[in-house]
This record gives structure tokens, C-alpha cells and sequence, in this order.
């Protein structure tokens, strides 16, 4: 089944559809530091499914400055280029609203497109289970 994770967080939802399976199309979540954990989950189940966690414990060592963490998984999208273009399309550091209102928002009209766009790199046409964690402000 194709998921769709809204307001994922650090992914523990996603990471237990994934554990069963499912196969997470996209994750939006606002907060930056919740998103690098996203893309520290999704490196970790591509190198996984590569037979190559080596590579992901490698890059644990050296990953221990948050200012630099960039920098830290060069050496995995060098060995590994294609894995930048799926967390492009997978991870979604967007927050939901009115740009007109808030200059930090992302319309709900570009995130569907993102979404699309995602389904279209993973070769889906559609999703079959929206998950979604806890919003803790009202969207606007």
C-alpha cells in the first residue's frame, strides 16, 4: 500500500508502516530538525535494502555536528546519487497554509503537486492511506 505521512515529525508512524511493508510516497512535516531525522530514517532503509549499512554506520561516526551534517552525508550521495533525488521528492520540509498570509507557508496547491510528483518518481498513480501525526498550532 502506498502512504502518504502528513505532519510525520521524526517518522515514527511512518517508520512503523514502513517496518509492515507499506511504502511512505511523501512526508511533510514544517520543523527542520524533524526532517533531518526523516532523511537520517530514509538513508538508513535505502542502505538497508542495498545490503550496505556499513555505509550508514560510517556516516553515524562522522555525523556528530548538527551544523555540518550536509557535509557529513556527501560521502553517501557521492557513492549513492540517486539516493539525494528520492529524499527530494520523499522528504517535504513544507508547512502547510496561505503564503499570501504567512511567508513560511506552502499552498495547499504546490504540496499536492510535490505530492504528485513524488508518486510519479515512484511510479504510483495514486495513495491508498493517509497517516498523520498531532499539528500542535491551528493551520491558518
Amino acid at each position: 500500500m502506498i502512504v502518504l505521512d502528513l505532519f510525520s515529525g521524526a517518522g515514527g508512524l511512518s517508520e512503523g508502516f514502513h517496518n509492515e511493508g507499506f511504502k511512505i510516497v511523501s512526508q511533510i512535516e514544517r520543523d527542520k530538525w524533524a526532517c533531518e531525522t526523516l532523511t537520517t530514517r530514509t538513508i538508513f532503509h535505502y542502505l538497508n535494502k542495498n545490503k550496505d549499512l556499513d555505509t550508514y554506520f560510517e556516516y553515524i561516526k562522522i555525523a556528530n555536528d548538527y551544523k555540518n551534517i550536509n557535509v557529513s552525508r556527501r560521502f553517501i550521495f557521492e557513492k549513492y546519487p540517486e539516493l539525494k533525488e528520492i529524499l527530494s521528492y520523499e522528504i517535504l520540509n513544507k508547512k502547510f497554509g496561505n503564503p499570501q498570509n504567512d511567508e513560511e507557508a506552502t499552498s495547499l496547491k504546490e504540496i499536492t503537486k510535490l505530492i504528485e510528483n513524488s508518486l510519479k518518481y515512484n511510479d504510483e498513480n495514486n495513495i491508498d492511506l493517509i497517516i498523520g501525526g498531532h499539528h500542535a498550532k491551528p493551520i491558518q
